[in-house]
């Protein structure tokens, strides 16, 4: 009986961690004036004024990034993805009159 619960409890944990550390992840593209981000249901547009900063974190398997956005937006303020890093470095090199900054 205890096996089958300490079974349940690992299973539970296994579906809690995927949704943690995957479904909070979004799609990001960008242009000269917007960002478009996707949850894979809805599509949203900022333009790149509303964004504050952006911020690359390289520490773990997977390098991730976060955009805060200056204000509320329909996705929170803070959207998290993972850069494909070739094309995000290349984006912001060819594009070096942005007016938010980039950290990390």
């Amino acid at each position: 009986m205890t096996i089958r619960i300490i079974a349940t409890l690992f299973y539970l944990s296994g579906i809690l961690f995927f949704y943690w550390a995957t479904l909070r992840l979004h799609r990001i593209e960008m242009d000269d004036q917007y960002i478009y981000i996707s949850n894979y249901f809805k599509n949203y547009r900022y333009p790149h004024q509303d964004v504050a900063k952006i911020v690359r974190k390289k520490r773990s398997i997977f390098p991730t990034a976060k955009i805060h956005l200056k204000n509320k937006g329909s996705l929170g303020s803070h959207i998290s993805f993972i850069p494909a890093s070739a094309l995000f470095d290349d984006f912001f090199r060819n594009h070096p009159n942005l007016s938010f900054p980039i950290e990390g």
